[in-house]
């Protein structure tokens, strides 16, 4: 198959794309608002040890990829994923894995086309409603969310714009009951947060398992919203489960998990320990909803406020 075991970006141009590893059954990564496919190294490689071809990405529009034309939405992110995977040769069944709001588009992914999905793996994803949750009982962080995307501009804020009609997309979909399903939820509350906050993420987290008829949900001991980098063994566990791969770990599945690991503890681990906004409020909600990435990148050129 072309580009196997590759990185490259697809002759159309939509994404950048990473393929690692082979098998009958394909687990696409879907990152948050954003980030890049960068976010699945720590996981990408054991998962498919002597599993399953692999594949992450960065949506287009982002840095490395071609300019993004459009609406920003879970239909039409959707239909340039499922494009840009037919022009690889990655073929269903699928194993879904999105975090944060790229959990919302696998989400719409696996209600939309359930007969190519074989697993959803949901890592601290956002839930459908979510915006307009916490826009009813913390206004105050809903208004300082929406000034940092319009300030910030760009893919953020035409994604974050499309919040709404994902919601709204995903809300005309019958429920994908079928589908396997596993909920990894964060435990570990970001600075600022309220127990009032806390308890409204939580709830929406046991919403979205429900909604999937998730065969486990398990809120993940030590983990912030990165999941994935705090604890990348429940990641890896649940998607070679939903693969119907041995969740054991072979030689070449450890010798991945340590090359990751030993990359995080170096540098790689910088891009997650980005500054924390000056608004509070503001930063505890991004933490359960979008990247840091971006906005850590906008913070370095503003003056923090005590």
């Amino acid at each position: 198959m072309a580009n196997e075991g590759l990185s490259g970006t697809e002759p159309s141009g939509t994404s950048a794309l990473q393929i690692v590893g082979t098998g009958a059954v394909t687990v696409v990564f879907e990152s948050g608002l954003g980030d890049t496919g960068d976010v699945w190294q720590s996981v990408q490689s054991p998962i498919a040890a002597d599993c399953a071809k692999t594949v992450s990405y960065t949506r287009r529009g982002y840095r490395g990829t071609a300019l993004a034309y459009g609406p920003r939405d879970a239909e039409h992110l959707v239909a340039e994923l499922r494009s840009s995977l037919r022009e690889f040769g990655a073929s269903p069944p699928y194993v879904l894995v999105g975090h944060s709001l790229g959990g919302l588009y696998m989400q719409y992914f696996a209600r939309a086309y359930p007969g190519e999905v074989r697993g959803l793996l949901l890592v601290d994803s956002m839930q459908q409603n979510q915006i307009a949750r916490v826009k009813a009982v913390t206004p105050g962080t809903y208004r300082m969310l929406n000034a940092i995307t319009w300030v910030t501009g760009g893919e953020l804020r035409r994604e974050f714009t499309g919040i709404a009609p994902t919601a709204a997309e995903i809300a005309r979909l019958p429920h994908a009951k079928n589908v396997a399903t596993i909920v990894l939820s964060s435990t570990q509350p970001s600075t600022g947060d309220t127990p009032a906050f806390r308890t409204l993420m939580a709830q929406l987290q046991g919403e979205i398992a429900a909604d999937f008829g998730a065969d486990r949900h398990e809120f993940v001991t030590n983990s912030g919203h990165y999941i994935q980098r705090d604890q990348p063994q429940k990641v890896i566990a649940a998607a070679r489960e939903l693969a119907g791969c041995s969740t054991g770990k072979s030689d070449s599945a450890r010798a991945s998990i340590q090359a990751d690991d030993n990359r995080l503890s170096g540098t790689g681990t910088a891009r997650f320990e980005s500054q924390k906004l000056s608004t509070i409020s503001a930063n505890t909600f991004l933490n359960n909803c979008c990247s840091r990435t971006i906005l850590a990148e906008r913070e370095a050129s503003t003056p923090t406020r005590n």
